[in-house]
């Protein structure tokens, strides 16, 4: 029998995947939400990267020190001062665009500043939602503001990884005055972006 040729047809309508640490311009900071395409799924992490608690702390960086990660000092060093570069691009990116009011940016230090504000949650999620990419996701840990990361590549046994329980249990999904806060938040920036199912019906009709 003849060898016989098979030829695979490749589909281009694969969504990328598209997440805020990386979309960035020439100068590095973060690109207008238009340019991202259709097609593709956007979000701020992934379980392989610091949720945005954790990356705005730099704990990832302090934690990969002293799981020795970093061949010597001196990169460690490097990583943190390039994050802080990353969070004052970030701050001054989002109030550009109108995601960040002026006092919010005004406030917000990148260097001295470990927690993240309201005003900074609010506007991260909402560019996420303004990008015009058809997927947006949030993850729990995003939306709830968790720190640690499910997954530290690099790592078998000095790091828990998949194993980490969620910080509320399903029940506390329902009845937790803080979920409900924080759902509630993501909910109003939804139907602010258009994104909401409401706004979906009455776009098709």
């Amino acid at each position: 029998m003849g060898r016989q040729h098979f030829t695979m047809s490749v589909n281009k309508n694969v969504f990328s995947y598209r997440l805020l640490y990386f979309e960035k311009d020439e100068t590095g900071h973060l690109i207008n939400p238009e340019i991202y395409p259709e097609l593709a799924l956007a979000s701020v992490s992934t379980h392989d990267l610091p949720p945005l608690a954790g990356f705005w702390a730099m704990g990832d960086i302090v934690l990969r020190k002293n799981l020795g990660l970093f061949a010597e000092d001196g990169q460690f060093y490097q990583a943190l001062a390039e994050r802080i570069k990353d969070k004052r691009r970030m701050i001054d990116r989002l109030y550009q665009m109108g995601f960040l009011s002026k006092e919010d940016s005004l406030t917000l230090h990148a260097q001295d500043e470990p927690e993240v504000t309201e005003g900074l949650h609010r506007a991260v999620i909402a560019y996420v939602l303004a990008t015009k990419a058809k997927l947006a996701f949030l993850s729990q840990e995003d939306l709830f503001l968790e720190k640690n990361q499910l997954n530290l590549p690099g790592t078998i046994s000095t790091y828990p990884n998949w194993s980490r329980k969620m910080h509320y249990s399903i029940e506390d999904l329902w009845n937790d005055h803080e979920v409900q806060k924080l759902s509630d938040r993501f909910r109003e920036l939804i139907d602010q972006s258009g994104r909401g199912i409401k706004n979906a019906v009455l776009s098709s009709e």
